[in-house]
């Protein structure tokens, strides 16, 4: 009994991993032309969109693994590339911070020879032109996460500021300079600033309460990193009210990733956190199959964290799932291998 038990709980595992990628996104069509869609240039920082993921080597190179594919901007009337090593922010969104900084109003080259992409069967050279952008000359808060007066906001959620231009990290990650608070009082918590330097995120101790007003601040202490923009003339916040228990994990017991990793800050379920708050929440569909799940997962997340094996099997199922949430590409591997499941379980 005990057994068919594990299986059970094993084979809903999976099935949430295929249900979950197919949420995620829709699977690449492996004849489209990959292709550049979009270029923006503004405060330093090249943003470039394909079509479908691109190939990146371990060491953050784009290409291949041997490095064979070359992408690099020009100035005008030179062929010398810039120093503008990539910095992925969301294969297929591309980010550039060439070195030195490009000059707002002028117009160069983006030059792309033999890129692969992700799933190998596409190659893209091209030059396409593009204009930097002016430089804002003071700071300011673009957007936030969750968006201002927000309800029904889960209680797990990383609460994230967006600034319009990048920020120094010492001055974001001082004490008081971005909070978050109650009736109840300060939350603990810790902030982080992401690689382009333009998004803040608070991480709470613990999961927030429910049913309850939070008050998110971020001072003007924070400071701009480029030289001549000024910081923010006022302090910026904005609220947000955390929803029902449907949104509750009580701690590990209640949450099978948190059973399963050890930890609500551990990194794996961290990318599982971030994609639920940016991707799943959002829209009513999402939403409805979050709620489905938290609310029959927690005697699943508790036989699971009792039983130090299958906490190892939850690990391995998982781990797809956690790279789907960061290459949509592999999607179409978890829904082939979802049909040829479903298909052996019938002939039995």
């Amino acid at each position: 009994m005990r057994g068919k038990y594990i299986q059970t709980v094993v084979s809903v595992l999976f099935f949430l991993g295929v249900i979950g990628s197919g949420i995620f996104g829709a699977v690449p069509s492996a004849s489209a032309a990959l292709t550049i869609q979009s270029i923006t240039a503004l405060n330093n920082l090249v943003t470039v969109v394909f079509s479908e993921p691109v190939a990146v080597d371990p060491n953050g190179a784009l290409g291949t693994v041997n490095n064979t594919s070359t992408v690099f901007i020009t100035a005008p009337g030179s062929s010398t590339p810039l120093n503008a090593p990539p910095n992925t922010l969301g294969n297929p969104s591309i980010g550039f911070v060439p070195n030195p900084q490009l000059s707002p109003g002028v117009q160069y080259t983006f030059n792309v020879q033999n890129l692969l992409s992700a799933n190998g069967q596409d190659t893209l050279t091209v030059t396409q032109t593009f204009i930097v952008g002016a430089t804002p000359t003071n700071l300011q808060v673009s957007s936030t996460v969750p968006a201002s007066n927000s309800t029904g906001i889960d209680p797990n959620i990383q609460i994230k500021a967006t600034f319009n231009q990048a920020v120094t990290l010492a001055s974001i990650t001082g004490t008081g300079v971005f909070t978050v608070s109650s009736s109840q009082g300060p939350v603990s918590g810790t902030v982080t600033l992401d690689s382009t330097g333009m998004v803040a995120s608070f991480t709470p101790s613990q999961p927030l309460a429910t049913n309850t007003t939070y008050t998110a601040t971020v001072t003007t202490a924070v400071q701009p990193q480029t030289s001549g923009s000024t910081s923010m003339s006022t302090d910026f916040t904005w609220t947000f009210t955390t929803g029902s228990t449907d949104f509750q994990h009580s701690g590990a017991h209640c949450f099978i990733a948190t059973a399963a990793f050890g930890s609500y800050l551990e990194p794996h379920v961290v990318v599982l956190r971030d994609f639920r708050d940016r991707y799943l929440l959002t829209n009513a569909p999402g939403r409805a199959f979050v709620s489905f799940y938290y609310r029959h997962s927690p005697p699943v997340a508790d036989f699971i964290r009792r039983h130090e094996g299958l906490r190892m099997i939850t690990r391995w199922a998982l781990t797809p799932l956690v790279y789907t949430a960061q290459y949509p590409v592999s999607l179409a591997f978890f829904f082939v291998f979802g049909i040829v499941f479903v298909l052996r379980r019938k002939r039995r």
